[in-house]
């Protein structure tokens, strides 16, 4: 994808790589297939393994996984369901926090997108070097400098 340095494409095609290999041994992970699928850009695949995973498992890792797949594909009410059921069992990581929070933003709820928002940056303001950023820019527009 643009944007992505020559070492990110090559840990992702060492990921992949090592995906299709785990499932031609025979096993089946589509948490991991779903993440790939989102690091290349298939959010509908994307959606499709996070959601055969979910059938499988109610996790809250599968969960926030299935709500960020649906984000990207661009189906945010359904995302919101899944986001929610991320934290329903009280584990609450800057991760899972920053997908609600932007999911929410993209629903036009603007107060719990900034308390999520805020919630991801106080809980690990360096969760991540893109989300963080991300997370901070949002704010930045909901009129919270972070």
């Amino acid at each position: 994808m643009a944007g992505r340095s020559p070492a990110a494409d090559g840990q992702l095609a060492l990921a992949t790589a090592a995906e299709r290999l785990f499932t031609a041994n025979g096993g089946r992970d589509d948490l991991a297939a779903a993440q790939l699928a989102l690091a290349e850009g298939r959010p509908a695949d994307a959606v499709k393994a996070a959601s055969a995973e979910w059938a499988r498992r109610h996790h809250p890792d599968v969960a926030d996984t299935l709500a960020w797949s649906l984000h990207v594909a661009g189906r945010d009410a359904e995302a919101l369901t899944y986001a929610r059921a991320a934290i329903a069992g009280g584990a609450h990581p800057a991760t899972y926090a920053y997908h609600l929070g932007l999911i929410n933003l993209s629903l036009g709820h603007r107060a719990q997108a900034r308390a999520e928002l805020t919630r991801a940056l106080a809980t690990n303001p360096y969760f991540s070097p893109v989300d963080g950023q991300n997370a901070r820019r949002a704010l930045s527009a909901l009129g919270d400098a972070q």
